[in-house]
């Protein structure tokens, strides 16, 4: 039952992911944390990946870490969000073991950032 659920889902992620990544979405989470460490996320790599919004004609930037955010990237993250269209979802090593861990828990992850957007870009009508 299981990859009846899944397989559907993978085979659509694959037509949207960049070619580079596609191996990725058959490897466990565990198998990924291991081949990709990056200690700290800075502002210059947010900047890097909301500049291909553009390109890309995307408006949400998910930026996943398998280390830290500094607060320079995170305070950058909340500035593109309050003065643009974009949505900029930030995962760190905290959100990728309890992934790990609960795989349930990425629910939670991307709701808690979800609420984060929409507090930063409500509208102030009085």
């Amino acid at each position: 039952m299981k990859s009846e659920l899944i397989a559907p889902i993978i085979e659509c992620l694959q037509s949207q992911a960049h070619p580079d990544l596609r191996p990725m979405l058959r490897k466990p989470l565990t198998e990924i944390l291991k081949d990709k460490n990056t200690k700290v996320v800075s502002l210059d790599d947010v900047a890097k990946e909301v500049g291909l919004t553009f390109q890309l004609k995307s408006n949400v930037v998910m930026v996943v870490s398998t280390g830290n955010i500094s607060g320079e990237a995170r305070k950058y993250a909340q500035q593109v969000m309050s003065t643009t269209n974009l949505n900029v979802i930030l995962l760190d090593s905290s959100d990728l073991q309890k992934i790990a861990d609960n795989p349930t828990y990425v629910i939670d992850a991307l709701n808690r950032e979800a609420r984060r957007a929409m507090e930063i870009k409500k509208l102030e009508l009085f």
